[in-house]
């Protein structure tokens, strides 16, 4: 086992001024950080936390509003094609019925990831040996401020989950869900994290997503290495 005097990669011995403690709370020697990323020591000596707040566009909301909605459309004309051929009672008010109802839905998906973007910030924090996922409303927060007596309270609105760092798996790929469609054709840093379900860890994982630049993504990468993070097998 390393002692916290020696570098956890090669066992040397540790100075104050040689030697660098990442954000998985372990501390290295700078030779050994700087072979695995260049620049990351200077990095890490400057900030207490390896944070990452993705810049969510309209134009990715949208694309991936877009791509649910061809899921959708799709559904819709599968549902169609069954009332049309299936026999049953059915009148043409019930089918413009129901396609009224899929078209609703689809509305309200797009107002819902729109709003997505201008309402929410979700920030992804690596420190202490721990993956951190935070979101925020900005917006809220500030119209806090615009009361005619304003709240005492200026804290973010925040919902968050935290994961061990050694519980998660990572890989460089192009992720899924929203995220995923930020800087389409750019690879990606994928955290797969457990799931905890009322204090159960289950089988499943979901996958947090983050190094959306090529800057970003190089300090993840070096970071998760030197932490010894293990890769997911199954990519």
């Amino acid at each position: 086992m390393a002692s916290d005097d020696a570098c956890r990669v090669c066992q040397k011995a540790l100075t104050p001024h040689f030697s660098v403690k990442l954000w998985d709370g372990k501390r290295y020697c700078r030779d050994c950080v700087e072979a695995v990323c260049s620049g990351l020591a200077d990095y890490a000596a400057s900030h207490d936390s390896l944070e990452e707040t993705p810049r969510l566009r309209v134009v990715d909301c949208l694309r991936f509003t877009a791509f649910l909605l061809v899921i959708l459309t799709g559904l819709c004309g599968v549902l169609c094609a069954l009332l049309i051929i299936a026999p049953s009672e059915l009148e043409a008010i019930d089918l413009l019925a129901v396609s009224g109802f899929l078209a609703a839905l689809c509305m309200v998906t797009v107002i819902m990831f729109l709003l997505l973007v201008i309402l929410f910030k979700t920030t992804i924090t690596a420190k202490d040996g721990f993956i951190t996922q935070a979101t925020t409303m900005p917006l809220l927060k500030k119209a806090r401020s615009f009361r005619p007596t304003p709240s005492a309270d200026t804290s973010d609105v925040k919902v968050s989950n935290t994961w061990n760092l050694q519980d998660c798996r990572w890989y460089v790929g192009k992720g899924r869900g929203l995220y995923g469609f930020v800087a389409p054709g750019e690879p990606k840093v994928v955290l797969r994290v457990p799931v905890v379900l009322f204090g159960i860890r289950i089988w499943w994982r979901t996958s947090v997503i983050c190094g959306f630049s090529a800057e970003s993504r190089r300090l993840w990468k070096g970071f998760l290495t030197l932490a010894g993070v293990p890769k997911d097998p199954s990519r």
